[in-house]
């Protein structure tokens, strides 16, 4: 029977592309624009009557 990696578990995550940075340089403008095919999924949870949404 084969084994599939279980998300999440040690063997299964890369951390050599995952990374955290502080927001100044994930929102910086031309670094996001260097990056070919870059792709943003956002989404929001509520939205109020104001507009202003929330997300987890």
């Amino acid at each position: 029977m084969e084994q599939f990696p279980v998300a999440g578990a040690p063997s299964a995550v890369d951390l050599s592309v995952c990374m955290a940075a502080p927001v100044d340089y994930v929102n910086d403008i031309a670094r996001v624009s260097s990056i070919d095919r870059f792709i943003s999924v956002n989404g929001a949870v509520d939205i109020d009557l104001f507009g202003q949404a929330s997300s987890i």
